[in-house]
């Protein structure tokens, strides 16, 4: 494998993927656990607020990273 110049080389797609699905994963565990949080205490809404900005950010990113137009016909 040749290491990366100058970011010349990009990464893996494959290790590209599995980082977004991590992320993704790690949002959706946070969400289900923030359901055991008791719904009288303050800090379940600060933490449902906090997980929609993530999520947001999260969008913002992978729409940065995704392709404006599809050279070939797309998979899904």
């Amino acid at each position: 494998q040749l290491p990366n110049v100058g970011g010349l080389i990009p990464p893996c797609p494959i290790q590209s993927v599995i980082c977004e699905q991590l992320r993704c994963i790690f949002l959706m565990v946070m969400d289900i656990v923030g359901f055991y949080l008791p719904p009288d205490s303050g800090e379940r809404v600060s933490f449902k607020i906090t997980l929609l900005l993530g999520y947001s950010v999260f969008l913002i990113i992978v729409s940065d990273t995704l392709p404006a137009t599809a050279i070939g016909t797309p998979l899904i």
